[in-house]
């Protein structure tokens, strides 16, 4: 067992780290003597290991600590991919000329 998962409370935010590089930022809402259960998700997670209740080859979420710099740079990696979509969609097309060669300037100094 890591130590941080013995010393674990309610109210205490983890990292889920999951498939693909996923990493979701959730809450301890309650402990039972086997079990860590989160808020936002409702996921399961056993107190021995931090592995998902019921996981598979496919499924292998897993708790890790959550530290404010970890937090942070999910955090940051969120707003870019959000960002970075938002431009994407942008129908450049419909901007006046001197926005348009501002950005323009911006991306390609």
């Amino acid at each position: 067992m890591e130590i941080w998962l013995s010393n674990i409370d309610v109210g205490t935010k983890v990292i889920i780290s999951g498939s693909f590089h996923r990493e979701d930022i959730d809450e301890v809402v309650r402990l039972t003597k086997t079990q860590i259960i989160l808020k936002d998700t409702k996921a399961k997670f056993k107190r021995s290991n931090g592995f998902v209740v019921g996981g598979s080859c496919w499924n292998t979420d897993m708790l890790r600590e959550a530290t404010d710099e970890k937090i942070a740079k999910i955090k940051e990696s969120r707003l870019r991919k959000t960002m970075i979509k938002k431009i994407e969609e942008c129908d450049f097309r419909r901007i006046d000329t001197e926005t348009l060669m501002k950005t323009h300037n911006t991306l390609f100094p």
